[in-house]
């Protein structure tokens, strides 16, 4: 057994063992939640709540603690540190290196590495198989792989440096997409920092002479432009085909721009009386099982090249010259605009925004010159946050192409 690509200097052939001979195979508990005294600030406890923190190397803060009583007084196991931890049910395959001694759910299944196998090589192969344990897990609501698996699981592996020396290569990258997610993540939060100031008025742009922009000046949303419907008379026949295309509501809601590329087809006739959309318009979401996610907008920024029209489930605004629409893009996703809509939803099982209230909705708004000078400065953010998403998006491919070809 050997891989496509290895290191140079290692030449001997891999060999396949079961994992329970290079590891000690440990599964999860959950002690009774009735024993409030098994619960408390000694052990971290990982369980599901602690999804954001797997698929990572290390592992250091969980979401529950659990005392010493809780471990001796149950089947609790606190396991070592650098135990590879896997879930084996309600999302399979998650994958976590424990940096302390924990102990884990019952949704974990863990190993505790012998000489023989090195603990991030492991980690990395686990990672390389996740495919496998979402095709193999068995469910309805939730998938699950059976202990049974784990007890025949093989793996392959070979000598312990060739382990380490892959291990290395690979937390290079994963370094890499660290430090790109954190300087992303740094960027958005400086963006909404700076987002609150400038809509707060907080802080003010001037003029290139150094004098003041005007004061801002309050409207009506309905002053802004002139609202008009998605489709209407459309059935499931017509979507899926034509030389239309539509703007679909995951669209809006996802986005505060209208990526025209990723509309899909629709047929609409030279006959049908339909609103097709025009660079600048403004577009929102009318309903949502939720409250706080109505009324989201997002903007088409540029000219569509063929007829497009908006899904039936939003509605849209044709702004006039009072707003700019590179504006628009950031003063609809304001924490003061979301603010302002959220009381307007109506409804139980499902909420909706009508037109004529989101007309009412008064907000201040600066000239246009200022407006354009406020998008400018958001636009190079988001020019250097959407370097970052692409660079961190190469580094995985690169990554999953070296555990493609690194691993037998």
């Amino acid at each position: 057994m050997i891989p496509r690509l290895r290191f140079s200097e290692f030449n001997e052939s891999w060999s396949e063992v079961l994992l329970e001979t290079v590891s000690t195979r440990v599964t999860g508990h959950t002690p009774s939640k009735k024993h409030k005294e098994y619960y408390g600030e000694d052990y971290s406890w990982v369980s599901l709540q602690d999804s954001s923190s797997l698929d990572n190397r290390y592992i250091y803060e969980t979401k529950v603690k659990i005392t010493a009583l809780g471990i001796e007084n149950s089947s609790a196991v606190l396991l070592p540190i650098e135990t590879v931890i896997m879930t084996r049910d309600a999302g399979v395959g998650k994958l976590g290196v424990l940096g302390l001694p924990m102990a884990v759910s019952q949704h974990f299944v863990g190993w505790i590495c012998k000489p023989k196998l090195y603990q991030f090589f492991l980690y990395y192969s686990l990672y390389r198989a996740k495919p496998e344990f979402e095709r193999i897990a068995v469910g309805n609501t939730i998938k699950t792989i059976g202990m049974g698996y784990f007890k025949k699981m093989k793996v392959a592996i070979p000598i312990l440096s060739e382990q380490m020396r892959i291990s290395k290569l690979l937390f290079r990258f994963d370094d890499k997409i660290d430090l790109l997610t954190k300087k992303k993540e740094a960027l958005e939060n400086y963006k909404k920092g700076l987002m609150q100031k400038i809509f707060s008025q907080e802080l003010r742009f001037k003029r290139e002479d150094g004098t003041d922009y005007p004061e801002w000046e309050t409207y009506c949303i309905a002053d802004l432009g002139e609202f008009f419907n998605g489709l209407t008379g459309k059935n499931s026949s017509h979507f899926g085909h034509g030389n239309s295309q539509y703007v679909q509501y995951s669209q809006v809601f996802r986005n505060s721009y209208i990526k025209l590329d990723e509309c899909n087809n629709v047929d609409v006739d030279d006959s049908d009386k339909q609103n097709a959309l025009k660079e600048g318009d403004a577009l929102f979401t009318t309903s949502s099982e939720v409250a706080d996610e109505v009324a989201f907008a997002s903007i088409v920024l540029n000219k569509p090249e063929i007829d497009t029209y908006l899904n039936s489930f939003c509605f849209g605004l044709r702004l006039n010259s009072l707003l700019a629409p590179s504006f628009a893009q950031y003063l609809f996703r304001t924490t003061i605009f979301r603010k302002a809509v959220y009381p307007l939803a109506q409804g139980s099982t499902r909420y909706n925004v009508s037109k004529k209230e989101i007309g009412k909705v008064k907000l201040l708004i600066p000239s246009v010159k200022e407006q354009n000078h406020i998008a400018k400065s958001f636009r190079i953010l988001d020019s250097k946050i959407e370097q970052l998403i692409l660079f961190k998006k190469k580094t995985e491919q690169l990554k999953k192409g070296l555990l493609q070809q690194m691993f037998v």
